[in-house]
């Protein structure tokens, strides 16, 4: 490879496959607390609540301000929290 020239990464984080198995609809219902995937680095984010439902995602806001998120998650990318 010459100086200069890029590097094309091959692998791909998003979209992925997801670690855990996707959450049972009885699990999350708007209010609930949940913890979100993060599309960086594929870690659990706590601290979120479940604001409306869609067939297969949800909308979701920040507990600590009530401000909530402007997009939609996928079912996969949502679980109950694990914060006690």
């Amino acid at each position: 490879m010459r100086l200069g020239a890029s590097v094309r990464h091959t692998t791909r984080m998003w979209p992925h496959t997801p670690s855990v198995e996707p959450t049972a609809p009885a699990e999350i219902r708007v209010g609930a607390l949940v913890d979100v995937r993060n599309r960086f680095d594929d870690s659990w984010t706590p601290g979120f609540a479940i604001t409306a439902m869609g067939s297969d995602n949800c909308q979701v806001r920040r507990v600590t301000d009530d401000a909530p998120l402007p997009v939609w998650f996928a079912a996969e990318d949502v679980r109950p929290s694990r914060a006690a």
